[in-house]
């Protein structure tokens, strides 16, 4: 994702600026993950975020699970001075709002689940979030809503293009502090997704990803230990 404006990456808390979390499906794990996120935030030494939904909606999934997260609903600008204090919330743009129930995906949320996608995009392109954290989301139920993008890395790279311009190259990255694993095989990707991972393979080996070394593992996965990106 391209960098806009002012913002510049930072990690822990000295991050001025947070990072956008999207919702996700909220029949899904994605509130859950944000609540318990939010709680962990110390012990693991979490930088600032905010999600973009509705906070309305969270107070019920977190009063329902129990758990005492305060919110707090604010602007992206505001969001990492709030952190400390509350789980920020920017509410979803176009006045939506989300009355799904747990474990019963439906289409009717489709809206909701690409809007925080969208403004996440939008926030970051504009410079007003570093960059963007994405929680999971139910292809299948996008698709009933009439979604046709093959996922969710497409729709971003999609989201990601210059206007007039083509969507840049999705490649995903599965990454740890022991191991990365890159898809090298195109008959475990989307359609026509195969001649993209071979470039980033490619790319790789010519060094693009320093200090690597490959070693073939199963299922047809690259598996890269103490792999570190640049670009």
């Amino acid at each position: 994702m391209p960098w806009r404006g002012d913002a510049q990456p930072r990690t822990g808390s000295a991050m001025t600026t947070a990072l956008a979390l999207t919702q996700g499906d909220p029949a899904g794990i994605g509130p859950g993950i944000t609540l318990r996120a939010w709680l962990a935030r110390e012990e693991h030494g979490l930088a600032p975020f905010f999600v973009i939904g509705d906070p309305d909606f969270l107070g019920r999934i977190a009063a329902r699970l129990g758990l005492a997260v305060p919110l707090a609903e604010v602007t992206p600008e505001a969001a990492a001075e709030a952190f400390g204090r509350a789980l920020p919330v920017v509410r979803l743009p176009g006045g939506l709002t989300v009355a799904a129930e747990p474990g019963r995906p439906d289409p009717a949320s489709a809206a909701g689940t690409l809007a925080s996608i969208d403004e996440a995009v939008r926030l970051v392109r504009a410079g007003r979030a570093p960059a963007l954290v994405t929680n999971p989301i139910a292809k299948h139920v996008l698709y009933a809503a009439g979604f046709r993008h093959p996922g969710h890395t497409e729709y971003l790279a999609a989201l990601a293009a210059e206007p007039g311009g083509p969507a840049p190259t999705p490649v995903m990255l599965l990454w740890s502090e022991a191991l990365a694993v890159v898809p090298d095989d195109p008959r475990g990707v989307a359609p026509g997704a195969g001649a993209a991972h071979r470039r980033a393979r490619d790319r790789d080996r010519r060094g693009v990803l320093p200090r690597t070394r490959q070693a073939r593992g199963a299922g047809g996965l690259s598996r890269i230990p103490g792999c570190r990106t640049r670009g």
